[in-house]
C-alpha cells in the first residue's frame, strides 16, 4: 500500500501524484470499446437531459465516462435506444392529445412528468396509454 494510503503516511504529508489520479481517472479497462461510450453520450439528445441522466443514475454513474465495464455499458446503451422511441411517441402524443389529456394519463401513473417513469416498463405503458387515449379522442 502506498504512504499516502496509509494514516501514518497521510499524517506525515505523503500525497498521491495528481497527475497520475488525473490521467488514469477517465481511463476505460484494457479492452472496453469507447465507442459504446460515445453512442451512449449521443442518446443524450433523443431522450432529453433529464430521461438520459434518470437512465445513467439507475446504473449508479453520472457521466458515461464513468462506465466501469462493456456489460453496463452495453446495458445502458440497450435501456437507452428502447426509450428514445418511446420518448418520440410520447412527445408526438402530447402534440396531439393536448395538455390536459396528457397530464390525466400521467396522473393515472401517479408520475408528475414523464421523467419521473422509475422502471422502463412503466414509460412503456406510459407510451401505450397516450395512444389509447388518442385513438379515443380521434374516434370520438
Amino acid at each position: 500500500m502506498p504512504d499516502w494510503a496509509t494514516p501514518q503516511g497521510w499524517e506525515a504529508g505523503a500525497r498521491p501524484d495528481l497527475d497520475r489520479l488525473r490521467d488514469g481517472a477517465d481511463a476505460a479497462p484494457e479492452g472496453f470499446d469507447q465507442g459504446v461510450i460515445r453512442d451512449i453520450e449521443a442518446m443524450q439528445n433523443d431522450l432529453g437531459r433529464e430521461i438520459y441522466r434518470r437512465i445513467l443514475k439507475r446504473y449508479l454513474v453520472w457521466e458515461p465516462r464513468h462506465i466501469r465495464d462493456a456489460a453496463t455499458a452495453g446495458q445502458v446503451l440497450e435501456e437507452m435506444k428502447r426509450a428514445a422511441p418511446l420518448m418520440l411517441k410520447i412527445a408526438q402524443a402530447l402534440e396531439r392529445v393536448g395538455r390536459p389529456a396528457f397530464d390525466e394519463v400521467l396522473h393515472a401513473f401517479h408520475l408528475k412528468s414523464v421523467a419521473d417513469f422509475g422502471e422502463l416498463g412503466v414509460l412503456e405503458q406510459v407510451a401505450e396509454a397516450l395512444e389509447e387515449k388518442l385513438s379515443i379522442i380521434e374516434a370520438g
